[in-house]
Formats: C-alpha cells, sequence, structure tokens
C-alpha cells in the first residue's frame, strides 16, 4: 500500500505560495518606497500590514520543504 505512495501537497501548493511571496514581497517594497517619498502613514502602516503576510508566507514555504524531508 505504501509503494508509489507520494504527497500530492507538496507539488500542487508550493509554486502558488512562491506567487503569493513575490507579489506580497513586491508591494511591499512598492508601498514602503511610495509611502516614504509621499509622507503617508496610510501606505506605511498597510506595508507593515504586508510584512506580516510576507512573514507567515515564507513560514508556510519553509514548512512545505521541510515536509519534504525523510521522517
Amino acid at each position: 500500500m505504501a509503494e508509489g505512495h507520494e504527497h500530492v501537497s507538496e507539488i500542487k501548493y508550493e509554486k502558488p505560495l512562491w506567487w503569493a511571496f513575490g507579489l506580497t514581497t513586491t508591494f511591499l517594497v512598492v508601498e514602503v518606497i511610495g509611502g516614504l517619498l509621499t509622507n503617508s502613514l496610510a501606505l506605511l502602516s498597510d506595508a507593515a500590514h504586508m510584512g506580516t503576510d510576507v512573514i507567515a508566507l515564507a513560514i508556510s514555504l519553509f514548512a512545505v520543504r521541510m515536509s519534504r524531508k525523510p521522517p
């Protein structure tokens, strides 16, 4: 029964996580630059919120990588 058993989630969910991580990081950088250039507290506070999202996505990607290691 264990023969041929593979974790589908490794292949299925890692690529979208990388896309979300890349896009969120890009928008984070743009918001920080825009907030600093325009002295916008709204942009800077949203950038801080996106920073927490980037951290959460990084933890998720780390968990996906760790799940590939043998027991």
